[in-house]
């Protein structure tokens, strides 16, 4: 069987009824008892019925893996298509949004209350932790962007600025690489064992001018009881970045493209995919913790 990629699963599934059925029929023509062929001893018999159970055990193990394969989620799309609206939303569909901030470009009264933890958000900030950024605008032009975790917290990611010595820029933006670490790190990086699902929002150049943000992303995506549900950005000009090049060449990843059609059913979709994993990480259900119950169908 060949390695496992991140194409068509659908033929990978069928690899193991190949594999077993070559099996029974090499112990089948391994017998040399000069028995008429069409005739089985029972000997023969007990081995067909075995391969046959094989070919059952196999198909649904391969199933279930190529199921929890690509688990890891993550939605793509141009600037201001509204990725971190739609990851928002699926979290709320999932009950897991209780300490996820609202959109709070308004009065700085309506932005303090939307950072106030809801009270009945304590299981959902144990189940989902992470952070996303956010425009920032004064006079409806963009001033740049802030991290925000969702638990709350805010920093500044970047600013309008003009280069100076030691801080790094994206474009006209000086980023805040110390200020992007201090809430961005510790976000994604769990300390509740009943944490099962961390955002990420996003994998971009900004945030990986921080020399340990991708190392921290990787320990996420290789952790077997944590989901990743975040986005990275298209490319520009042809332009790719290869921390995101990477992460989307992984097999334990899918990447979701947004538009403005495909939004409404892509919350659908990724809300539904993301219940069933999360069901099936291992420990999930196994214990009466903070994060049983917060994730149900409505």
């Amino acid at each position: 069987m060949g390695p496992v990629g991140s194409g068509d699963f659908r033929d990978l599934r069928k690899q193991p009824s190949r594999v077993a059925l070559n099996i029974r029929e090499n112990s089948l023509l391994s017998d040399t008892s000069g028995r008429r062929p069409g005739t089985q001893s029972s000997k023969q018999q007990s081995i067909v019925a075995k391969h046959d159970t094989l070919i059952v055990v196999l198909g649904v193990l391969v199933f279930l893996s190529v199921g929890c394969m690509r688990r890891h989620i993550f939605v793509t799309g141009p600037p201001g298509i509204g990725k971190s609206t739609l990851i928002r939303r699926v979290l709320e569909k999932l009950q897991l949004a209780g300490s996820f901030p609202a959109s709070h470009r308004g009065s700085a009264q309506a932005a303090d209350n939307a950072l106030r933890p809801q009270p009945s958000s304590a299981a959902a900030a144990a189940a989902a932790v992470g952070f996303y950024t956010e425009e920032v605008r004064a006079g409806g032009e963009r001033q740049g962007f802030d991290v925000v975790t969702l638990s709350g917290q805010r920093g500044p990611l970047a600013r309008v600025g003009t280069a100076c010595r030691g801080s790094p820029m994206v474009g006209h933006y000086v980023v805040d690489v110390p200020s992007f670490e201090a809430l961005a790190l510790p976000a994604i990086a769990p300390s509740h064992p009943a944490t099962r699902l961390v955002v990420i929002d996003d994998v971009g150049k900004m945030e990986l001018l921080s020399a340990a943000f991708y190392p921290a992303v990787q320990q996420v995506l290789d952790n077997p009881q944590l989901l990743a549900f975040g986005s990275v950005p298209v490319p520009r000009a042809g332009r790719t970045i290869p921390q995101v090049e990477a992460l989307r060449a992984r097999p334990d990843v899918q990447v979701a493209t947004v538009s403005r059609d495909s939004r409404d059913a892509l919350v659908q979709r990724l809300s539904s995919q993301l219940r069933q994993a999360l069901q099936q990480l291992p420990g999930a259900g196994a214990s009466s913790g903070p994060a049983d119950g917060v994730i149900s169908s409505q």
